[in-house]
């Protein structure tokens, strides 16, 4: 299977998108109010949602993580994918998926395993939270609907012990775990919580 054939098949089956009682569902599992888990939908993937237009999932593409986890071999012929240094973000969808096709012909799982998906923007190097063996299952399950990047939120949250601090609603702490120690440049736990105010206000259907 050449690059462009595997993902060729990331495009989703089910258009539906995540409704209040999906989030019911996996705030029930994690013991925490269903706004929490709808706040940091919101603020993950904003106004994309989990699919772009052409029913790819929306990606975020780390070339840092692509040249640490493939011994920076590439950095030299490859700096917009393989780099020490993090950022060079494109602003389109088509460009950020021209950055996966490039990386992935160089080394297909490093590739997949170093960009975020969908709803929750969930890493693919994650595919040992749902039991899978690889990155390529993990992917093509993301890809086939917003429920499925539903239930990669949960396996993360529930891997990484996370469940404390939504149902706390500890914005800090969660963003900490889920985004990483810079969490504060972007103020991800300022908008989360911020989210979490506006549902509990105006709750979705």
């Amino acid at each position: 299977m050449g690059p462009s054939d595997y993902l060729a098949t990331l495009r989703r089956e089910s258009t539906a998108s995540l409704a209040r009682a999906d989030f019911e569902t996996v705030a029930g599992r994690l013991g925490c109010e269903w706004e929490a888990v709808a706040a940091v939908s919101q603020v993950e993937s904003g106004p994309l949602g989990g699919f772009a237009a052409d029913g790819r999932p929306i990606i975020l593409f780390e070339r840092h993580l692509f040249s640490r986890w493939t011994n920076h071999q590439y950095d030299a012929a490859h700096p917009t994918v393989s780099n020490q240094t993090p950022g060079g973000y494109p602003r389109s969808q088509a460009d950020r998926w021209a950055q996966m096709t490039e990386a992935y012909a160089l080394d297909p799982e490093a590739a997949l395993q170093s960009a975020s998906y969908g709803r929750f923007q969930v890493l693919g190097r994650n595919y040992t939270n749902l039991g899978m063996a690889n990155a390529h299952l993990y992917v093509s399950k993301l890809a086939k609907s917003e429920k499925d990047q539903l239930e990669a939120f949960e396996g993360f949250v529930t891997a990484n012990n996370l469940r404390d601090e939504l149902q706390r609603k500890d914005w800090a702490g969660f963003a900490r775990g889920y985004n990483g120690p810079g969490y504060a440049a972007n103020q991800y736990d300022l908008k989360m919580a911020q989210a979490y105010a506006n549902l509990k206000a105006t709750p979705i259907a």
